[in-house]
């Protein structure tokens, strides 16, 4: 699942499903649904983006990995959903479907299906990391919910901080008035 792997294994899975008639919207955007001798000029501009489409899709799917992994875990269980329980709108629907052809050809489970057992064990078996019983993050803009979930697990043995940079003394000072937000596992 490491990015540049990833892009080479969505390459295949896109040309071993570009004929599946859920893959219909993306044989259209790769030029591939008009495959014969008499294939125009735009055409073979088109399916020369197979590369740059795979390495979309490829970031495309470590994104919804960390930043929404519920997305992921629904879509290996077979739920073909948002990750919130929604239904998704008709013109994505071939990413569920691609998604699962990457993950068989990947041979090993995604990012966040390996996540949650990792997450417990941490959780569990505090001396399974060798980290100090107090863990200070520093600066950081934004964390991905993968990242939390780690934080999480941590914290459940161990101090965490997060040091977290603020914009301005005015906004600073515009937050006064609501209650620190402060949690502890």
């Amino acid at each position: 699942w490491q990015r540049d792997r990833l892009i080479a294994t969505v390459l295949a899975a896109i040309d071993a499903s570009i004929r599946e008639p859920w893959a219909a919207m993306l044989a259209r955007h790769l030029g591939a649904e008009n495959d014969s001798a008499g294939a125009g000029v735009a055409d073979e501009e088109r399916r020369g983006r197979r590369w740059a489409v795979a390495a979309h899709v490829a970031d495309l799917f470590r994104g919804y990995a960390s930043q929404r992994p519920q997305l992921v875990l629904n879509w290996a269980a077979g739920i073909d959903d948002d990750g919130a329980g929604e239904p998704l709108p008709e013109d994505l629907m071939w990413q569920p479907r691609l998604w699962r052809a990457v993950a068989e050809r990947a041979g090993v489970p995604s990012v966040p299906e390996r996540l949650q057992q990792a997450c417990e064990r941490v959780a569990g078996e505090p001396d399974c990391v060798d980290l100090p019983q107090r863990l200070s993050v520093f600066g950081p803009t934004r964390l991905t919910v993968d990242q939390l979930r780690v934080l999480r697990a941590l914290g459940e043995h161990r101090d965490v901080h997060l040091w977290l940079p603020h914009p301005s003394p005015a906004l600073w000072e515009a937050l006064g008035d609501h209650e620190p937000v402060t949690r502890r596992h």
